[in-house]
């Protein structure tokens, strides 16, 4: 059953799609990884100049000088390998835009990360410990910190956010 406002949203939907660069390819295939790595090579900044060069017989030659800021590009340990072989596909590109070069692969573990602060709750965050100092719960409780949980994967940044 259609809503009465579906086109609407969905026209929304369509424009914040466009707008922040989701792409809908699949990354298991090396054609698509690379449509996927050239799309995002389009937000690295860059400066480019325009340079002449003048040969001895008077000829002219325009050329685009682009110097690349590069950023990383994170995810997964499966997808910084699928990165790295895109990049090797066009390491022999004519100009480092082509070779994808201002697209730095980096290994954003998320689960390694989510691991240590569940160790780090084992040993020093109980509820039993409310009236002990220094523990993690007291501390949540003498600077009214509501938002942390008992168990950090239920809010992970609350938890980060805690111990930073």
């Amino acid at each position: 059953m259609a809503h009465s406002f579906s086109t609407q949203q969905r026209n929304v939907f369509k424009i914040c799609c466009d707008s922040i660069g989701v792409v809908s390819l699949n990354e298991n295939k090396v054609d698509e990884m690379v449509a996927i790595l050239e799309n995002l090579h389009k937000y690295v900044p860059r400066i480019s100049d325009e340079v002449t060069l003048t040969f001895d017989n008077g000829e002219e030659l325009n050329c685009v000088d682009s110097k690349l800021y590069p950023i990383a590009c994170t995810g997964d340990q499966l997808t910084v390998a699928r990165q790295r072989a895109t990049k090797v596909v066009r390491r022999h590109s004519e100009n480092d835009l082509d070779c994808l070069k201002g697209l730095i692969p980096f290994v954003e573990d998320w689960h390694a990360n989510q691991l240590l602060v569940k160790v780090i709750w084992k040993w020093l965050y109980s509820k039993s410990s409310g009236t002990e100092m220094g523990t993690l719960y007291q501390l949540k409780n003498e600077i009214n910190r509501t938002n942390v949980p008992t168990d950090p994967a239920d809010n992970l940044k609350a938890a980060e956010d805690f111990l930073v």
